[in-house]
């Protein structure tokens, strides 16, 4: 029987779960200590076909389960639900494995813990969490070892966690994090079983895409007030733990950009040139998660122009949300 059971959901992804199982097949944990076990998410680019066609090669275990489109949690609760390994190891399709990803989880895995949390880098240099404050296991479905048995015991991923009609899904790995905690399980960070992640805004359509995806925040909020508050998106910033602050400074900017706007309406030229300085200070931390610079892209004014509203978009999705699930917790 395999140790662990590596599961990656996928939908209409067929090259980069390729590249994915290229990272696997580098793995220096031995072949038959791990299965491979490929989601398909009800995908029409002939995902299936090329992984049924590369299980033929590759020396481990690799199976795909073809499920009806659900999004992300209910393909790795399909897999989860004939996997054989103790240890369910999660990751994305468009993420590749470091080649001691599972044999330094595997050293551990006797420690006692019921989860661990792996490191999320990109594939080219910097950090995907450089300001993240590390005291608490940050929980990502990218990099992610459950027990089985713990798994099971939990009822997997809850998979409420999406808006199919919008393409939505968020939030389900922090949602079945804050119900280990909840149940009693420790979750370990192992921050050196590295998982390295595709570019995730490398398009301005993928910015809104993911500023849109905060309309489930309101979810999470109803079902874990107190968790949501103490663990969700807590940076560090020199001696300061902050919650939130990309949040915040959307409310702001979003707050001074209607100003501007008033102030304009009323021909008040000096008070909106200060507003739009002081836009243009509060954009650049906001943008900084999704451009890594703090400062418009002149050099593509198009995609600058469009982050100006990424902020407000952002405050939309949210709001829509809380009046969908009936809180205001998140916004607050």
């Amino acid at each position: 029987m395999p140790e662990f059971s590596v599961i990656v959901p996928t939908f209409d992804r067929r090259d980069a779960v390729l590249r994915c199982l290229d990272a696997l097949e580098r793995q220096s944990l031995p072949p038959d200590r791990f299965e491979v076990l490929i989601a398909d998410d009800g995908s029409r680019d002939g995902t299936r076909e090329a992984v049924e066609a590369r299980a033929l090669t590759v020396p481990f275990a690799l199976r795909v389960i073809a499920c009806e489109h659900g999004g992300p949690a209910t393909a790795r609760n399909a897999a989860a639900a004939l996997a054989r390994g103790e240890w369910l190891a999660f990751t994305d399709s468009d993420a590749a494995a470091e080649p001691e990803w599972l044999e330094r989880a595997r050293a551990r895995c006797d420690a006692g813990a019921e989860a661990l949390a792996g490191d999320i880098a990109p594939t080219v240099g910097g950090s995907f969490r450089a300001l993240d404050d590390r005291s608490s296991p940050i929980v990502s479905a990218a990099n992610l070892f459950v027990r089985r048995a713990a798994f099971e015991r939990l009822g997997g991923f809850d998979e409420s966690y999406r808006e199919l009609r919008w393409g939505i899904y968020f939030r389900e790995d922090a949602d079945l994090g804050f119900r280990l905690l909840e149940s009693g399980a420790r979750i370990e960070a192992a921050h050196n079983a590295v998982v390295r992640h595709a570019p995730s805004f490398s398009t301005t359509a993928s910015c809104f895409a993911h500023a849109r995806r905060y309309y489930l925040d309101s979810l999470l909020y109803r079902r874990h007030p107190r968790a949501y508050r103490s663990l969700i998106e807590r940076k560090r910033i020199g001696p300061l733990t902050i919650s939130r602050p990309a949040h915040y400074l959307s409310l702001l900017y979003t707050l001074v950009l209607t100003m501007l706007a008033a102030c304009l309406a009323r021909r008040a030229f000096g008070a909106a040139l200060a507003l739009a300085a002081a836009a243009f200070a509060l954009q650049g931390p906001v943008l900084y998660r999704y451009q890594r610079r703090m400062w418009m892209d002149l050099a593509r004014p198009a995609r600058a122009l469009a982050l100006t509203v990424l902020p407000p978009h952002y405050l939309y999705w949210l709001i829509r949300g809380c009046l969908r699930h009936r809180t205001l917790g998140p916004l607050l």
